[in-house]
């Protein structure tokens, strides 16, 4: 089957401020029959490769085009120093305390980071960087999985957020799907 890996990684939604998964892991939690369990396990394990694959190459990517917090807050430390010399201050116990103000604002604003180690993407290559992921995820891959049928979940309690993940793994509905507005004034509409 062919899928971009996108929708390989979609499939395994996570609310990023709350934790809250969506798709794959709340459909798993089902108690489904045997032939769909083993199905959606075949997929989960593909899905899971290609994520690991994803996350050591987004790592690279990081490593490549980023720089961490320690030597971004030096790059600044030199900035500020170079600027004040250049208007005529020069080094002393007062410019390096000014320096560490200045950083601790940063930090303090969220712009900079607290961990040292942390890495952040350099901002002369913020585009490169974006480039590479897009074209990393809309490229199509090929995962070993048969699709279900569409109705293969009617019988169960899922939300469309966690349905709407999955679709790109389903073969396409067979009989016309028909939406009824319930509302006194509507009638039935497609």
């Amino acid at each position: 089957m062919k899928v971009k890996l996108k929708d390989v990684l979609d499939s395994q939604g996570q609310n990023q401020q709350t934790g809250e998964m969506y798709g794959l892991p709340n459909i798993v939690k089902l108690q489904l029959p045997g032939k769909i369990a083993y199905a959606l396990g075949r997929l989960i394990r593909e899905v899971n490769t290609e994520s690991e694959l994803y996350q050591k190459t987004r790592n690279e990517l990081f490593d490549r085009y980023g720089q961490t917090n320690e030597q971004l807050v030096s790059t600044i430390k030199s900035f500020i120093q170079m600027q004040l010399t250049e208007i005529g201050v020069e080094e002393s116990e007062g410019t390096k305390t000014l320096t560490n103000k200045v950083v601790d604002f940063f930090q303090n604003m969220g712009l900079l980071g607290r961990d040292m180690r942390t890495k952040i993407i350099k901002p002369d290559q913020e585009e490169n960087y974006k480039k590479e992921i897009e074209e990393m995820l809309d490229q199509e891959i090929g995962i070993w999985y048969n699709p279900l049928p569409a109705d293969t979940f009617d019988k169960f309690n899922i939300s469309p957020l966690d349905i709407s993940l999955i679709i790109p793994f389903l073969d396409e509905p067979k009989d016309e799907v028909k939406l009824v507005d319930t509302s006194a004034e509507g009638s039935p509409q497609q």
